[in-house]
Parts: C-alpha cells; structure tokens; sequence
C-alpha cells in the first residue's frame, strides 16, 4: 500500500485559520453547511487539509464569517500559495519535507533561529555548505552539489524585497567546530562577520561561559508569517523533521529564543568575539 502522505503544512495553515474564524463566529460545521448549501463532510475536509479549499469556496466562507477585505485577501494568497508550486518543487533529491520547509521559509517574514551545532543554511558560504551537506547526504555524484545549489538559493530570500528579517543566536560550539578544515572554517567566519552588516540580519554568539540554558536540547527555527498565519517552529532531528504547529507549544519556543538572546553577547560583541576565533585560525 502507497504510504499516505499529510497534507503540506501551508494548507494545514490555512485550515487552522478557517477552523478559528468559524469557532469565533460561534457556529458549528453543520451550521456552516446549511448556510452554504455544503455537507458537513465538506467542512471537515476542508477544516482538516483533506482537500484544499476552491477560491471561489473560499470567499463564501469569507463572507459568511464577515471577515475584512484585507483579511479575505490575505486568506486567498493562503490558498493559492498552498496550490502553488515553487522552485524548489521541481528539483531532485528535495524530497516532500525538505520542499515543504523551503516553501515556509519563502512566505515567512521573519525567522528566529536557535543554531546548536552548525551554521543555518542562510548563513553558510558555499565550501560550508558542501562540506556539512557531504557528510549527512548519500554522495551520490552530483546530490552534494544539487543540495548545495539549493541551499544558496535559499539565500536569496535575505536580499529579496521584502528581505527576510533573520535573527540568529549562534552557540559557541557552532562557530569553533572546524567544518571543511581550518581553511573553509576561517572563510565562513569571515562571511559571517560580513553578513552583521546587513540590516536585515542579527547574529549573537552565546558563549560556553553562559552555562545551562532553556535550549540545551538542542536547534530550533520559529518562522513568524503574516497575519491570518500563525508562527510555526521547525527542528530537525537525525531521523527526520518536526513541525510544531500547536500555539502553546510555539510560544514556549517564543520564550526559549528570548530567554537565549538576552543571555547571548550584543551583536557587536557577537561580531568581535567571531573576528577572535576567526584569528585563531
């Protein structure tokens, strides 16, 4: 038997809002297929990401649950980035979990990310990237460089207009770990250091002096969307990914990043201490 996949997580966005707008409203499903001549199966489905809601649909639930017009149209660019598919759709080697984040990070205003280990991939120099890439990825000949083509692709979202509002807090132990060699290490700092002059972009360091903290866990990613859509945290394990899409849930990750950046150097501190280690290479 096929195995049956979710439904991406952009639709689960957009059936999580419906859901609340129609709970706000104080009316049930059945309540709302009456009025819309629907079944309750309908409703469900489209409340569960069972089936991606029709525009046309979409703005008789608009309607019905007298949203603004600005509201209704923020709903309708949902859909139809649901529907859509990106670059990255047509790539190989993207499998379905990857393309669903790539397809967040391009919708998303602004990310809020936690990096343990390893740099995040829009702050990665190419030799990085190959290197971090060659050592998790099957080194098939060519799936490290479609991967790495990739992942500098994503990098554009920090130049596009509107430009990503990137905040990074670094753990030490992700900018002295030696990825590629000493050679493509002191690079990546040096680009690092490079890249705390764009405005769109702040990298903290937190130190090993700092002690336990809320995150000993390990890495974590908040995309913040705009309204209708809520914020999603994303963290990648070893045998797979996580999306954690629960508002409670995400709050306490809100609450982990702001815990880890007061407690991380200023962001000029941040930017000396990596031109320190960069140095020592």
């Amino acid at each position: 038997m096929a195995e049956r996949r979710s439904p991406p997580v952009r639709a689960r966005q957009l059936a999580r809002e419906l859901r609340r707008l129609r709970e706000i409203e104080g009316l049930t499903g059945e309540e709302v297929a009456g009025s819309l001549g629907w079944s309750s199966a309908k409703v469900s489905r489209v409340e569960t990401a069972a089936t991606l809601i029709r525009l046309a649909d979409l703005r008789k639930l608009a309607e019905l649950y007298h949203v603004t017009d600005s509201h209704r149209e923020r709903l309708l660019a949902m859909a139809r980035a649901a529907g859509e598919r990106g670059w990255w759709d047509a790539l190989p080697d993207v499998g379905s979990d990857y393309a669903d984040y790539i397809g967040l990070e391009a919708d998303a205003q602004a990310l809020r990310c936690y990096s343990a280990q390893s740099l995040n991939g829009l702050l990665q120099t190419e030799e990085y990237a190959r290197a971090l890439i060659g050592m998790v990825v099957d080194p098939a000949p060519g799936k490290v460089e479609r991967r790495v083509d990739v992942r500098l692709r994503r990098q554009r979202r920090l130049r596009e207009e509107p430009p990503i509002d990137l905040h990074v807090v670094l753990d030490e132990a992700a900018i002295r770990r030696h990825v590629g060699g000493p050679a493509t290490m002191k690079a990546q700092l040096e680009h690092l250091s490079m890249l705390t002059e764009t405005p769109n972009v702040v990298i903290q360091v937190l130190p090993f002096t700092t002690g336990a903290h809320g995150a000993m866990a390990g890495s974590f990613i908040t995309l913040k969307f705009p309204h209708p859509q809520t914020d999603i945290v994303f963290v990648e394990f070893l045998g797979g990914n996580v999306y954690v899409e629960d508002e409670v849930e995400v709050y306490r990750y809100h609450l982990a990043f702001e815990q880890l950046h007061r407690r991380a150097l200023s962001p000029d501190e941040s930017t000396a201490f990596i031109h320190r280690v960069a140095e020592e290479l």
